[in-house]
């Protein structure tokens, strides 16, 4: 699945992607896995608080991202 326009935020002792229009608090969690790989961080780095695209995997536990572009479109970031 393809996420446009969020935020990755700490929520409590995980992490979701938030949708950046704030608009009724729509947020998917990330996945405990997601949380414990390098490709967090680079996520975060990426979005530095502003919205990206995201690419990755939904399942019941959350999703896993895969890949991310800054806002610009210009760059990929993978995550795995």
């Amino acid at each position: 699945m393809t996420l446009t326009e969020v935020i990755p935020v700490p929520d409590g002792d995980g992490w979701q992607l938030a949708d950046a229009d704030g608009g009724g608090g729509a947020a998917l969690p990330l996945t405990p896995a997601a949380r414990s790989r390098p490709g967090l961080w680079r996520l975060v780095a990426a979005s530095g608080g502003r919205p990206v695209t995201v690419f990755g995997e939904c399942g019941h536990q959350g999703v896993v991202p895969l890949a991310a572009w800054e806002p610009e479109g210009a760059v990929m970031i993978p995550l795995v």
